[in-house]
This record gives structure tokens, sequence and C-alpha cells, in this order.
């Protein structure tokens, strides 16, 4: 079982250390058994994926796990996209699939399938910035930077966002228009970025999450755009300091019931413009996305 909680500590900064404590009951139901068949079994094994963003390891992390970080600009609009790929055929369980960034810029994000950033619109060269690829640890390529919305010729996210979704109808018009094996192209997540004004202080909150059933292919492919920018409440002094720059992610963690009745745990790190991927313990595979 995978349970994940978030905590915001909403007291005034330097405040002393606080511990923190969580408690946790589950009930268990037998809908059913093997020597019964009028009552199936009820519950399904449940396979996991989770889709990180590349970038470097935060330098003072303990964690065994990879967290990798990209940086944003705290005063002007930017975005970030990445693309993976699902390894099994299955379908998504979308009351416990779960999207994470730090909210604290985050405004929107899009997930989407059967369609490709380049055909929306999003043709940017991938950037890396030396700070970054200097900090890079171990065998990870340290992802993309954030892109400047302007250098697509728009002034805000919500003007690059309206093209995209102009950009997402062509595509669907022209994918009735000569059908094919992938996907149809469409809109799986919207994700809304959420902050609180806490005594003159911002916090984050965690993003909303509106998703759709999903039932996918082995190699279908998962787009996944996020738009960040100064929050709409900004505190007197807060972050739009030029040059200030935060940290951030763009993650999934899937499950996901699949077809060939086994139990599968993946993990994918990706950019605009490649995937290294791990299923059940092997050795880490590596795809490098077409430019066009």
């Amino acid at each position: 079982a995978d349970c994940f909680f978030g905590f915001v500590d909403a007291r005034p900064p330097a405040s002393p250390a606080l511990p923190w404590w969580h408690h946790m009951a589950v009930r268990v139901h037998n809908l059913g058994s093997a020597s019964n068949p009028k009552r199936p079994f009820g519950m399904h094994l449940l396979s996991s994926h989770t889709v990180n963003n590349l970038g470097v390891q935060h330098a003072d992390s303990q964690s065994k796990n990879l967290f990798l970080l990209f940086l944003v600009p705290t005063n002007k609009p930017t975005f970030y996209y990445h693309t993976s790929e699902m390894p099994f055929a299955g379908k998504w369980i979308r009351e416990v699939t779960k999207f994470h960034t730090h909210t604290i810029i985050f405004q929107e994000g899009l997930a989407l399938t059967g369609t490709t950033a380049q055909q929306l619109g999003l043709h940017t060269p991938c950037t890396r910035s030396e700070a970054i690829a200097a900090e890079q640890q171990g065998p990870f390529l340290a992802g993309c930077d954030a892109v400047p919305t302007w250098s697509l010729g728009f002034a805000a996210n919500d003007k690059l966002k309206a093209n995209v979704l102009t950009q997402l109808s062509r595509v669907q018009r022209e994918s009735q228009l000569h059908p094919s094996h992938r996907q149809y192209p469409r809109i799986l997540c919207r994700m809304i970025g959420t902050q609180a004004n806490v005594h003159g202080h911002l916090y984050a909150r965690r993003s909303r999450q509106l998703c759709e059933e999903w039932e996918f292919k082995a190699g279908d492919k998962l787009l996944t755009i996020g738009f960040f920018g100064p929050p709409p409440h900004m505190p007197p002094g807060g972050l739009s300091q030029e040059g200030q720059v935060v940290s951030q992610h763009l993650h999934w963690y899937m499950f996901y019931e699949v077809k060939d009745h086994w139990q599968h745990a993946s993990v994918a790190y990706a950019d605009q413009t490649r995937q290294m991927r791990r299923v059940d313990g092997e050795n880490f595979g590596y795809l490098q996305w077409p430019s066009h």
C-alpha cells in the first residue's frame, strides 16, 4: 500500500522546529472469495507508474529516492513540459492518481494524450543552465530549463494556453479526417494551482486535479504541460524580485489496472526531448523523442 501526505507549516518564518504526527486507520472489506464465484474478488492488484521531470537532485537531499528539480523564475511567466510513455496496457485509477508540483508559482497545467508538444505549437529548443549541469549527479542528465512564455510570442500564459487549445482543436479535426490506431487527441487532466496568504506570507496548497478516465495501450504517450508565473495575491515584497528562482517538480504518481493481470512498478524521468525509464527493477532504458 502507498500513502501520500502533505503538510504545510503556516507559522511565521524562523519558528522553532515542530514534530509532525499523523495517525491513520485502514479498514479492509472482504468482498468475495475464490470458493464463491457469485461474489468474485472485489480487490484488484494495482500497478504503479511514476513520471518525474529530469533535472538535478537537491544538494541537501538525504533521501534515497531521486527527486529531480528544475528552476523557475518567480517574476515572469514560463512553462515546462515533458512527454512520457506508458510501459503496459491498462486503465488508470484517477481517484488515486496524483499530480505533484510546487504550487507557490504554479498557475495551471494540462495533461494530454494522442498529440505532441510540437503539434500544439510548443516548438521550443531545450536549453540547460550551466549551474544545473554543474550540480548534476550520477548518470542522470540535467533536464531542460523552464521556457519563457515570451519566446513563443505570448505576453502571458493565458494567451499561450488559449493557443494550445486552438491547436488541439485543429489536431482533433485532422484526427477525425485521418483515423489511425493512435489515441484520440484530448485533454485527460486539468490541474489548477492554489495558494493562500496567511498573515502576509504566501503558502502553497495542493493543486486541484480534474481528470477523466483513461484506458491506454503500451507505448501510448502522456504529454504534461505546466504554466508558471507570479501568484495573483503576491504579498508586499514577495516573490517578484529580479533573478529569484524557486525549485519545481512536474510529477505524476499513477496507479492503474493492467491487462496482463500482473503487478508492475515503473519510474520514468522525462523532459522535452527524451525519457529514461526503469520497469520492474530492470536497468534504465532510454527513448529520444523526435523533434517534429
